[in-house]
């Protein structure tokens, strides 16, 4: 098999972050792999789950964020247990909704665990001292982003439609003015550049 002996791995980088906490290491301390190790963990996650789903099908980082989460709520460095937190899977199971309001009253008490953690030599984070809590997924709007996005896609729809009933308006003008039909003349000359007069 090819995911025990992955799991076995992952499950002995927690025993040791345990471990290390049991002996009193310093938090910044405690994680067992340097950031060249994870970047070659998250490969060979790759290779496993290409090797398992197919290649066509491309490779898989979900167990590698699984564990990582798991790995920095027992190294002590977010700003909440992510296990206490309300959570509702989705019909099809593809994905998880965490509740909110939860989630923001756990951050609420952050800030004293947050100002002996930067007094001890870390950096301050709004969210969490994890890079999974300060990791912002690319595919996952709030509604007020995904909002600002239509509504900034149809205002440069609507002033590209301006531009362009403004330069046929001109084209016109010159038209009547040199006795020629300018209009008709772009849209050939556009489409043979590959180009199209609104």
């Amino acid at each position: 098999g090819i995911w025990v002996p992955l799991l076995d791995r992952l499950d002995e980088y927690r025993q040791e972050i345990l471990r290390r906490h049991e002996r009193g290491y310093r938090i910044h301390d405690r994680f067992p792999l340097a950031g060249r190790q994870i970047g070659e963990l998250s490969e060979y996650m790759m290779q496993v789950t290409e090797i398992w789903y197919g290649s066509r099908r491309g490779g898989n980082l979900s167990c590698m964020y699984r564990w990582f989460t798991e790995a920095m709520d027992v190294l002590g460095v977010t700003a909440y247990s992510y296990d206490k937190i309300p959570k509702e899977p989705s019909q099809d199971g593809w994905a998880t909704v965490v509740d909110g309001a939860a989630r923001a009253a756990a951050l609420k008490g952050k800030g004293n665990s947050d100002s002996l953690y930067v007094a001890t030599g870390g950096r301050a984070q709004r969210q969490g001292r994890s890079a999974i809590d300060n990791t912002v997924l690319r595919n996952v709007f709030l509604p007020s982003e995904a909002r600002e996005l239509l509504v900034g896609r149809r205002l440069r729809k609507f002033i590209c439609s301006l531009f362009a009933l403004r330069q046929r308006c001109i084209l016109a003008k010159l038209s009547h003015h040199l006795c020629l039909d300018l209009l008709s003349l772009a849209q050939e000359g556009g489409e043979r550049r590959g180009h199209r007069l609104g």
